[in-house]
């Protein structure tokens, strides 16, 4: 895996200035909700793409009702993992009190947990694939020194576009962190590239 590459690889599409505008402007959008099914969709594409060996130019924009399908969908999924989280922590400080560092271990999870859930979804185009719980521990515990690394490295580069694009008096952030969205989906999608090679060297390890 190349890293490197995920933090120019849109520079070689021409048109990667007005795409990663949009993306801004529908960041922008999510602050109303409206449009988080097109980022999260638009996510899902770079990942896809990437994971196809079509990564060298940004997906377009002009099909809007697959990006808002496919972000749509993530949405499901993302939530279908998040409730049971949020009903825990309610139910047990209802009866246990104070349950923040329970609470921070569950997020930790949750956020360590949803870039395979996606990236599983990406690899098969099979929405019930997002539940196969055993198949995606099998697969981060055996690539365990890439997997962490590259969500590790994905936050970063998220907490560091906003930052970057707050010194902009805060008006730069959306434009940056989709920059940052584009790359995290990258690295995910080169993960998932990785894995179609690996899937027959990697020695499984049974749950």
């Amino acid at each position: 895996m190349d890293f490197s590459k995920s933090f120019s690889f849109m520079f070689k599409d021409s048109s990667w200035r007005s795409k990663i505008f949009i993306g801004g402007l529908w960041n922008i959008a999510s602050l109303f909700f409206i449009g988080y099914p097109f980022v999260l969709g638009y996510y899902f594409s770079v990942l896809q793409n990437t994971i196809n060996g079509k990564e060298e130019i940004l997906p377009d924009w002009s099909d809007l009702t697959d990006k808002f399908q496919k972000g749509f969908m993530i949405l499901i999924i993302y939530f279908s993992y998040t409730l049971p989280v949020i009903i825990i922590t309610v139910f047990l400080d209802d009866t246990i009190g104070d349950t923040g560092a329970i609470t921070l271990v569950l997020i930790l999870l949750l956020i360590f947990w949803l870039p395979m859930v996606t990236i599983n979804f990406a690899r098969t185009g099979d929405f019930m694939s997002a539940y196969r719980v055993n198949e995606m521990i099998n697969t981060i515990m055996n690539n365990t020194g890439i997997y962490i690394p590259m969500v590790l490295l994905s936050l970063a580069i998220i907490s560091f576009s906003f930052f970057f694009g707050s010194l902009m008096f805060g008006i730069g952030i959306p434009f940056f962190t989709f920059w940052g969205i584009t790359v995290s989906a990258h690295l995910a999608g080169q993960f998932g590239k990785y894995l179609g090679g690996a899937d027959q060297k990697s020695q499984k390890v049974n749950v």
